[in-house]
């Protein structure tokens, strides 16, 4: 699920969600939605972000940067785990394009994948990743895979769908 997941969160805490969660709540309507969306590609990320890709990126950082050899593609290729919707949406152009806004925004934003701030940040996060992130916030830091997953929760939760809502980018 995406688009509208924290809607749905925040209905299903609310003990509303057999009253009110259907399908014509979470489609359209929703600003950020469709909530229910599948690949639609059969795009293998890894044949984007191939090796000469993703070492083309990490070597524009200056070679002392210490986060120069924290960050691979194999770590990143760990990430999308729970993102199964990740440059797997659309066309393969789409998927492509979403893949490099994706690299373009973290390299541009912070030259590392994004980072979190605020504590409601790391405990949204956390719940949808499954990391200790209110207690350790260090980890995004410190764990490589950690530190993509929590871009791409970022990510998919506040520009995912607007990368594909046709609107351009």
């Amino acid at each position: 699920m995406s688009g509208c997941r924290g809607n749905r969160e925040k209905i299903m805490k609310l003990g509303l969600a057999s009253q009110i969660w259907d399908e014509a709540y979470c489609g359209p309507g929703c600003q950020e939605g469709p909530c229910f969306s599948t690949p639609t590609s059969d795009v293998d990320v890894g044949s984007i972000v191939t090796d000469a890709f993703f070492n083309g990126i990490v070597d524009q950082s200056d070679a002392g940067c210490k986060g120069r050899g924290f960050y691979t593609r194999t770590t990143f290729l760990e990430a999308p785990g729970n993102y199964g919707e990740f440059g797997r949406v659309g066309s393969e152009e789409d998927s492509r394009r979403e893949i490099a806004a994706f690299f373009a925004h973290v390299t541009h934003e912070t030259g590392r994948p994004l980072q979190l701030s605020w504590n409601y940040n790391y405990g949204a996060a956390e719940n949808s990743i499954g990391f200790d992130g209110l207690n350790n916030p260090e980890i995004v830091a410190t764990d490589p895979v950690i530190s993509f997953q929590t871009a791409l929760w970022f990510w998919m939760n506040n520009v995912h769908s607007v990368i594909l809502s046709g609107q351009g980018f």
